[in-house]
């Protein structure tokens, strides 16, 4: 059995968050942007987040609701940042909304 790479393993997760078929999406995704496959803001988070977590890639979620081809915008994922041991980020910290993220999550 081969190892997926970076790109199968992401648009796998891809078909998970919006939904749809494994075997179907890589197709569609070459040609079609993440929003016309059935992803919405919320999806585009959440699979930002897994990608972050699960394979320790960094998607760009401006790139990912936009009009590149989904498969365009994952194969630009890169090695997420390396997040300070011992919490780095202040425990429970919650940082300000920049401008437009409040009528986004509206």
């Amino acid at each position: 059995m081969l190892t997926p790479t970076p790109l199968e393993e992401l648009l796998d997760l891809a078909a998970d968050v919006i939904g749809c078929d494994r075997r179907v999406l890589p197709a569609g995704a070459a040609g079609s942007p993440f929003i016309t496959l059935g992803g919405g803001l919320g999806q585009a988070v959440r699979l930002q987040a897994r990608a972050e977590q699960q394979l320790g890639l960094a998607v760009d979620l401006a790139q990912l609701l936009g009009p590149a081809p989904l498969a365009d915008v994952l194969a630009r994922a890169r090695p997420a940042p390396v997040r300070a041991a011992g919490g780095g980020d202040r425990a429970g910290a919650v940082r300000a909304l920049l401008p437009g993220q409040s009528a986004a999550l509206a």
